[in-house]
């Protein structure tokens, strides 16, 4: 059978018909299939438009309170930082982390592992090599950040009774324009790092009803958010809202025994906020 050329095939379609060369039912399937696709470009386009603007506005936003600051403010702001931090400790309460706290350090270490393991690749075969886990256990795997949703996995760690959901650092564009919407947004006694906290809604929404059928396929087992820089901020954020949100709560069920951990995280809340979540971060 000679079949008609794509732009002859994309003229028929435009005019509502079907070329003599293809059957109604095949032109009907590349027709779905080009709508498929448009939605979808649109849909991509759409997104970074909204992160464009709310870029935009943040860094008007950020331009605005730095000109309401005078030199002498500044100085003054940051010579009290340099005073808060000169004795710094290694976490909220002020404890120093020693080597005595030897079970600390060995769990650091395995979920350091955890968070570093988007470097293996972009499959989950390449992932569970670099972890030494079975395939089966990552039952979520988002390897390429999209606007507003940085690289992140879920997966079941059955030696710990632990759902781990881990959001990758800094990578791509999309994660860069993330960390630049750093104008801040109120969140329970405080305020938190705007872009973050969006990352962290969009994550938990789309991993929702994955952690609801691994809770329930797995009594007893707690979820742990974590990650390495903007992964470290956006797992924090994601474990504040699951533990404070009565919609998320009611939804996981264990929602009150979600923790999280952060390597290198930026400074992405008030001290009002990391007070009120000190008991279960790190």
């Amino acid at each position: 059978m000679e079949w008609a050329s794509r732009q002859d095939l994309l003229e028929t379609l435009k005019q509502g018909g079907t070329t003599s060369a293809v059957p109604a039912a095949a032109a009907a399937d590349v027709a779905l299939m080009q709508h498929q696709q448009l939605e979808q470009h649109e849909s991509d386009r759409d997104s970074w438009k909204d992160l464009y603007r709310v870029l935009v506005t943040s860094l008007q936003q950020s331009s605005a309170q730095f000109q309401a600051l005078t030199f002498e403010a500044l100085t003054l702001g940051l010579w009290g930082l340099s005073s808060a931090h000169a004795e710094r400790r290694d976490d909220i309460q002020g404890r120093a982390l020693g080597l005595q706290d030897r079970a600390l350090i060995k769990d650091f270490i395995y979920f350091a592992e955890w968070a570093r393991a988007f470097e293996a690749g972009n499959t989950v075969q390449q992932l569970a090599q670099a972890l030494c886990i079975p395939e089966t256990a990552v039952v979520w795997y988002q390897p390429l950040s999209q606007p507003r949703r940085p690289a992140h996995l879920v997966a079941v760690d059955h030696s710990r009774r632990q759902l781990l959901l881990v959001v990758r650092g800094t990578s791509q564009l999309a994660d860069v324009l993330a960390d630049l919407v750093a104008h801040t947004s109120p969140l329970g006694p405080g305020q938190a790092h705007s872009g973050m906290l969006d990352c962290a809604a969009a994550i938990i929404q789309q991993c929702l009803p994955t952690l609801q059928q691994q809770l329930q396929q797995n009594l007893g087992y707690r979820v742990h958010c974590l990650g390495h820089s903007l992964g470290g901020g956006v797992a924090a954020l994601a474990a504040y809202l699951m533990r404070n949100t009565a919609e998320l709560r009611s939804k996981l069920g264990q929602a009150s025994g979600v923790v999280a951990t952060g390597f290198g995280t930026p400074p992405i809340m008030t001290k009002e906020l990391a007070d009120a979540a000190s008991s279960y971060t790190r």
